[in-house]
């Protein structure tokens, strides 16, 4: 159901991961890991860069 309703928002970009599993289910599925492993990364960073900013707000304020 979430691909069919993908397919109604983007059809173009359904269209390529359709294309790109039916290629090679093995490399799109490789290649979906690694994008999901890089977006969690991101998080991650984004999260403790926030935190840092944050601490060192929070120093200056005391200080």
């Amino acid at each position: 159901m979430k691909f069919q309703i993908a397919k109604q928002l983007s059809p173009a970009l359904t269209a390529k991961a359709d294309s790109t599993y039916y290629r090679n289910p093995n490399e799109a599925e490789f290649e979906t890991q690694k994008l999901e492993a890089h977006e969690l990364s991101v998080r991650q960073a984004e999260a403790l860069l926030k935190q840092k900013q944050k601490e060192i707000n929070d120093a200056q304020k005391g200080a």
